[in-house]
């Protein structure tokens, strides 16, 4: 028992940053629908800064954290500016091809300066932070990692659902042409998206750092696992990627602890492998998602609804299909509202109502 409860807590710490490492890949995916190939060197240039203010300047690790942080945060902004607004308009193949390019890049560069090396932090985190349970004993960085995942959460949670910028990717990743329409700086949102996801990817590849040593080999290579994550949980769901992380983080710690070690770094390829045999369109495809939706509208007529309301928030495209799967089934009256929270009526100004005449034709 004490085995499995340390297995636990480390299959949930390493979900944890795959989750958060994978939120960032799943937000520039649907900002602007660009997989990301050099995730995995944002990942070793986060660990490579921290490592740099840390060890070479000297830094106060909290300090040097939070420049490793900002560091990350400008770089994702730079990339996006530099390389990829060039880009827009193009095919999506040459902005893929472009990131493959970067992952060259930044690996090359990690090379020219630091080597191929294996690299340590030094030993910063108190005792405290570990977990003891019985005679199983949890290090303090898998604690330390709980803790800066689930705030990081947190964060992320509170800012896109209360910030105005939060509020604007929201909008953008759901119906991109629908927030231009609307006034959305739709290049500000691609900026903060890669800003954002190269800050999560570097915090990542920090912790993991600490957790393994720093080689850009290594880290690179783990970044590759943000696909299974990705497919596993969706690739257009932010919600979906932390849970795909925690579980392929567990499937890795307990393949490792019981079967063999050698094993837990091919186990998420063998997940994706899978899903993509059984499911290429993800764990629910379109065609199931609307044969769900028309079950759903079913039993509620069955109920004796006299109306029924689907409520969207920006996807027309979405709306159209389950407004065509409920009229499938039923002649009752149907509502499509577009539901906005305050913050988001404030920053369009505009009405549902005008909104929802589109469906009047449907």
């Amino acid at each position: 028992m004490d085995f499995f409860i340390q297995l636990l807590v480390g299959g949930l710490s390493i979900g944890f940053l795959y989750g958060l490492s994978a939120m960032g890949f799943v937000m520039i995916f649907k900002s602007s629908s660009v997989l990301n190939f050099a995730h995995g060197e944002l990942l070793a240039m986060g660990a490579y800064f921290f490592l740099a203010f840390a060890t070479w300047a000297k830094l106060p690790i909290l300090l040097a954290f939070l420049l490793a942080l900002a560091g990350c945060f400008l770089l994702g902004i730079l990339i996006e500016r530099i390389f990829l607004r060039p880009l827009i308009g193009e095919p999506l193949i040459f902005v893929i091809m472009l990131t493959v390019g970067l992952a060259a890049m930044f690996k090359g560069l990690i090379l020219l300066i630091w080597g191929g090396n294996l690299y340590t932090y030094p030993d910063f985190l108190p005792a405290s932070l570990g977990i003891s349970w019985g005679v199983a004993r949890i290090p303090p960085v898998y604690g330390a990692t709980l803790i800066i995942g689930t705030l990081f959460l947190i964060l992320f949670g509170l800012f896109f659902k209360y910030s105005s910028q939060g509020i604007y990717m929201r909008s953008v990743a759901d119906n991109q042409r629908a927030a231009l329409s609307l006034g959305v700086h739709v290049k500000r949102v691609f900026a903060l998206s890669w800003a954002i996801a190269a800050l999560v990817a570097g915090m990542s590849g920090m912790v993991l750092g600490v957790i393994n040593g720093v080689n850009v080999h290594d880290l690179s290579a783990i970044g590759l696992k943000v696909f299974p994550v990705v497919i596993l949980g969706g690739l257009d769901s932010i919600g979906g990627a932390i849970i795909g992380g925690i579980i392929i983080g567990l499937l890795e710690t307990f393949t490792g602890g019981y079967l063999s070690p050698s094993l837990r770094d091919v186990v998420p390829y063998i997940v994706l492998v899978l899903i993509l045999l059984m499911k290429p369109y993800g764990p629910l495809s379109p065609d199931e998602a609307c044969a769900a939706f028309s079950e759903q509208v079913q039993g509620l007529v069955a109920g004796g609804v006299d109306m029924l309301v689907i409520e969207t928030m920006f996807a027309f495209d979405e709306a159209d299909a389950a407004f065509k799967a409920a009229r499938s089934v039923t002649d009752l009256p149907i509502v499509v509202s577009f539901s906005y929270d305050r913050g988001v009526r404030t920053m369009m100004g505009v009405k549902p109502a005008d909104m929802i005449k589109r469906y009047k034709t449907l």
